[in-house]
């Protein structure tokens, strides 16, 4: 029976302020990817000369195709020998034992009509059955497992595929076979998994991961056609489609898993930050708030609330979701920067300069912070300095900034640098901050 997704562990992840739900099976998934070339292989002379029906990475690929031209269904097995990156199993002797054994196991399984095997990775084997549906698979997969524990200890997982299965061609189901070998990793070793939609979410994440986001919605899109309310699915391509700037198509699959499962969190938080990139922050407000008490546990929800009240000048409503955002990430740099912006609204300058503070050493990179660090020093009457300092770091990293620009004029004015706080206040004005006032008063005193 195919297995599904319930056991696979997963956690939510944060990436360009979208949630997706990442599978913590990647890497090791990768590393059998990247075995499966069609080159030479591990002990693949010596499995030639035990075994002479063997067929050795292209050799086998290429067979394939004359094989399978006139059937209407076969299926195909992924066999991969388990934990063969475990240095405590890697005693050479044990080891060509161990591939010897596992290759007469697959050589051995009987089936109507004639088989073809091979070797397509240093740990990974294929075996092609003809008129093979999911049934028959997962029957020989465990004859194969059966067999196998009769000649050595060692456990091998193994991914099914079958043709046909939607819209795959013949020489794609080999490709679906090591996806569902893939998916097997995420249940231990000795596992069998057919090739599903949760086999395809698999791989749309490690596509995802990489930046191929145009790939990983291909594989998104064809899940759906093996499972429509697969609601992991939908809320990862809408996130592709979010990031690739289709808010329409993103905003469809996420209202899709709001219907499937109204307290998904990850969907209502991704819908809602849809919002936020097309300008709507009511909209956006309104579903983030729609996440009730659930959503106060996820930080990237509280904090869009603290920051849209903020952005409305409701600092104490903004204050209470930011403080609930620093209780979830207290290392937020982004959090400290609001929540000194409702100090600063307050009156209260010596706390907000204190998480000012906080914010820039956790990114020190925030102009924001930096530009106001500068301005609040100088208000209270802080070493003139260190507050030039901090504004010069921010138009460092943001010189196209009115305001940061005429704050460092301010300050430069302040010390008597006329032509320096000249050329900031006409940039100032150049980029839309009024700062007519102090280019006359600068003037009077350059010239």
């Amino acid at each position: 029976m195919t297995q599904n997704l319930q056991g696979v562990h997963q956690s939510k992840v944060s990436t360009q302020e979208f949630l997706v739900s990442r599978t913590d099976s990647v890497a090791s998934s990768e590393k059998t990817e990247g075995r499966a070339h069609s080159g030479i292989f591990i002990y693949s002379d010596i499995l030639q000369e035990e075994l002479k029906d063997i067929l050795i990475g292209e050799a086998l690929i290429k067979s394939t195709a004359e094989w399978y031209k006139d059937l209407e269904s076969f299926g195909v097995l992924i066999i991969k020998i388990d934990d063969c990156d475990n240095p405590s199993i890697q005693d050479k002797d044990k080891s060509v034992d161990t591939y010897i054994s596992v290759a007469k196991s697959i050589s051995g399984v009987r089936c109507e009509g004639d088989k073809l095997w091979g070797q397509v990775g240093d740990d990974l084997f294929a075996c092609f059955f003809p008129l093979a549906g999911e049934t028959a698979l997962l029957e020989n997969a465990e004859r194969l497992k059966q067999d196998l524990a009769g000649r050595c200890s060692r456990t091998i997982s193994i991914g099914t595929a079958a043709y046909p299965t939607i819209k795959y061609n013949k020489d794609e189901i080999l490709g679906n076979a090591k996806k569902a070998v893939d998916h097997a990793a995420f249940f231990g070793p000795d596992s069998t998994v057919s090739f599903d939609s949760v086999s395809l979410n698999i791989s749309g994440d490690k596509l995802y991961q990489r930046g191929d986001i145009d790939e990983a919605v291909t594989e998104f899109e064809t899940a759906l056609f093996l499972d429509s309310n697969d609601v992991n699915v939908r809320n990862s391509l809408g996130v592709c489609y979010g990031i690739l700037g289709h808010y329409n198509k993103a905003l469809e699959q996420f209202d899709e898993v709001i219907r499937l499962d109204p307290e998904d969190i990850m969907a209502i938080y991704n819908k809602g930050h849809v919002n936020l990139l097309i300008g709507d922050k009511e909209k956006a407000l309104e579903i983030f708030l729609s996440a009730g008490n659930p959503g106060e546990a996820i930080y990237e929800l509280v904090f869009e609330l603290g920051k849209i009240y903020i952005e409305k000048g409701m600092y104490a409503e903004g204050k209470e979701y930011i403080e609930k955002a620093l209780e979830l990430k207290p290392d937020s740099g982004p959090a400290f920067r609001y929540l000194g912006e409702c100090f600063e609204s307050d009156g209260q300058i010596r706390e907000a300069i204190d998480v000012y503070k906080k914010a820039v050493k956790q990114n020190p990179y925030d102009a924001f912070s930096l530009s106001t660090l500068g301005y609040l020093f100088e208000v209270s009457g802080e070493n003139v300095e260190i507050a030039t300092m901090f504004c010069e770091q921010s138009i460092d990293i943001s010189p196209d900034n009115a305001v940061f620009r005429h704050r460092l004029g301010q300050l430069y004015y302040k010390q008597n640098m006329f032509e320096e706080a000249l050329t900031h206040f006409k940039k100032a004005e150049e980029l839309g901050h009024d700062s007519s006032e102090f280019i006359k008063k600068t003037h009077e005193q350059v010239e």
